[in-house]
Formats: C-alpha cells, structure tokens, sequence
C-alpha cells in the first residue's frame, strides 16, 4: 500500500523511497553476526533496487525459544533446538 506524501514524515536524511525489512529469527546470535547481516542486506538490497543504502531499514526481531511453536506445536524451549546458535 502506497502512503500518500501528504501523510508522510521524513525525517532528514532519508530518501523518498524506503525499504524495510523484517528478520524472525531464533536468538542467540552474537552482536557481530546481526552486524554483518545488516550490513549485507543493505549492501545487496542497494545494488538489486538500484537504491542509497541508506534507504534501507533492516529490524532483526528475536522472540525467546518459549514463543516459538515447532515440531508440530512443540515449544521450542522446551524441544531443545539442535544447531548452534552462537555464531
């Protein structure tokens, strides 16, 4: 959906068109990995859209294990995830 510019704050610095993108993502990540992978969609999403970098907003949501259903309706907290995180 199209906001109308009428209805539209900019703040300074940032340009007309936005992008923003959302990651639902298990935590556990370290600080330096989040940063790279922030730094790496704003680099490609740039050079594919043909857009500033600073254009690009990127929010990494991490909810705990305890609020991740999986396995058919298992929660993740309690299932014991297998893979290592900690990257």
């Amino acid at each position: 959906m199209e906001i109308e510019s009428t209805n539209w704050f900019m703040p300074e610095g940032w340009e007309e068109e936005m992008v923003f993108v959302e990651v639902l993502m298990f935590p556990g990540r370290k600080e330096e990995t989040k940063e790279k992978l922030i730094e790496e969609f704003a680099e490609e999403l740039s050079t594919v859209l043909s857009i500033s970098k600073n254009s690009i907003i990127t929010t990494l949501h991490e909810p705990s294990l305890d609020n991740w259903g999986i396995r058919g309706g298992k929660q993740a907290a309690k299932e014991g995830i297998k893979f290592k995180l900690d990257v």
